[in-house]
């Protein structure tokens, strides 16, 4: 069936889209208040494809969540490169990949039990939005010197000291 294939195109040429309108020009705002806005904006996206569609249309419909949550991992992006300290860099961006794979592993589980439901990405795209509206990333204070750094001038896990959230 032409939507196994077609609607994760569709997702992500929605994602394309919101890539180029997003990089189009400059936004007002913070990064926190752009990432908090599209997570919002992508649980919303996806309200229509909780009664069923026929398949045209779940091929139009898709696309709008992709528009926001490409552009929200973009700005997540742009986050964790501004606030990661130097050297750092490598160790952020790593757990910020094994977060993401974590989640999709969890949601396509939970996915495949609800029965494809499209209501699960919509629940995840409402948590990080309120998750996000709910939190201010700070920078904590630099670490003391470390011991014996097994990683870097930070030393091991110093990705984890650096956010703090409020």
């Amino acid at each position: 069936m032409w939507l196994q294939g077609g609607l994760p195109a569709l997702l992500s040429l929605g994602g394309l889209v919101g890539g180029l309108l997003y990089g189009a020009r400059a936004w007002p705002g913070t990064h926190q208040q752009h990432i908090t806005l599209l997570a919002f904006g992508c649980a919303a996206m996806w309200m229509p494809m909780l009664a069923p569609p026929s398949p045209p249309l779940a091929g139009l419909l898709v696309t709008l969540p992709g528009i926001c949550f490409t552009t929200m991992l973009c700005v997540g992006c742009l986050m964790l490169n501004s606030l990661a300290p130097p050297g750092t860099g490598t160790e952020a961006f790593g757990w910020l990949i094994a977060a993401i794979n974590a989640g999709l592993a969890v949601g396509s589980a939970l996915a495949g039990m609800a029965d494809g439901s499209y209501l699960i990405p919509l629940l995840a795209a409402l948590a990080a939005a309120l998750i996000l509206s709910a939190t201010h990333v700070t920078l904590a204070q630099p670490p003391g010197p470390c011991a014996a750094p097994a990683h870097g001038p930070h030393g091991s896990g110093a990705v984890l000291r650096w956010v703090r959230w409020r």
